[in-house]
């Protein structure tokens, strides 16, 4: 039975109440929809099917994190996000800073890692190098790490605020380095 993301929230809400129904019903929702998400994005059937296995038991572990008064699709989009690039993480075919970022699912755009040449892999990997220090260290734990910007401010010490505007001037001054003033928004 097909339901459309936006009764996501609703069949959560329901689960988070205990029933088990509408749990059933959203787990088999986004089941479907990660298949058809990844199908192009993962080649290898096993692997792609290893992916959603996790999404879902990522849901599954967080599902108390969801806050029903705020969209369903960020939230899973960031739990997609996470587990994605965890999987290429280990397959170690690409940068963890090769991602695109990944908008809110209901826009159906797809996140993919960019394929890059070793030069510029090894430009960025000397850009990052140069930042200054605190600037290295909140870029490496947010996109080699995987970390979450609460999480970073929690092991730094730095408000997430500061974790947020200090991330935003790396992207910037990467963005400015890599692609010049015509990226500037």
């Amino acid at each position: 039975m097909k339901h459309k993301q936006q009764d996501f929230s609703e069949f959560m809400r329901k689960a988070q109440g205990g029933d088990d129904k509408s749990y059933h019903i959203l787990l088999s929702g986004i089941l479907e929809m990660l298949r058809s998400l990844l199908y192009s994005k993962i080649q290898n059937v096993q692997d792609r099917e290893d992916v959603i296995q996790n999404i879902l038991m990522a849901v599954h572990k967080a599902r108390h994190t969801y806050i029903p008064k705020k969209p369903f699709s960020p939230w899973l989009g960031a739990i997609i996000r996470n587990k994605v690039i965890d999987y290429y993480r280990l397959q170690k075919r690409h940068s963890i800073t090769d991602f695109v970022e990944i908008p809110d699912i209901e826009d159906n755009r797809h996140f993919v890692p960019q394929d890059i040449s070793e030069e510029y892999y090894a430009n960025l990997l000397k850009a990052v190098g140069e930042l200054p220090e605190k600037q290295r260290v909140i870029f490496k734990m947010l996109k080699i790490d995987g970390l979450s910007i609460k999480e970073v401010s929690l092991k730094t010490g730095y408000s997430e605020s500061n974790v947020k505007v200090t991330a935003h001037r790396v992207y910037k001054r990467l963005k400015k380095l890599f692609w010049g003033d015509e990226h500037e928004n």
